[in-house]
């Protein structure tokens, strides 16, 4: 008898169904990651839970964009301000923001 892979499953944050994705066979600590895809992909998936749990829908694609163009807009300003402290970790936090968005 042939065993399922092992997977994660989570509901979807609007309609609750259930989605099972694949756990990966090998994984690295932040310190050994390669290329740290991972953990990035990690804060994108994460960021996005958050918006949706505390955001409904967008009623458009109007709207998407619209929230979309916000999020890129604050991203520019703060890689406009680059020389300023921590301009790296908010330029992060707005590129991770950007790229919730864009799910």
């Amino acid at each position: 008898m042939e065993t399922e892979p092992p997977t994660y499953k989570v509901p979807c944050a609007v309609c609750g169904e259930t989605i099972a994705f694949p756990v990966p066979k090998t994984a690295y600590c932040p310190k050994h990651d390669p290329n740290k895809l991972r953990l990035v992909i990690g804060d994108v998936v994460g960021e996005f839970r958050t918006a949706t749990s505390k955001f409904p829908p967008f009623n458009s694609a109007h709207e998407g964009f619209a929230v979309l163009k916000e999020e890129v807009d604050e991203l520019w300003e703060e890689v406009k301000g680059n020389k300023k402290d921590g301009a790296l970790n908010r330029m992060r936090l707005e590129a991770t923001q950007v790229a919730a968005m864009a799910i």
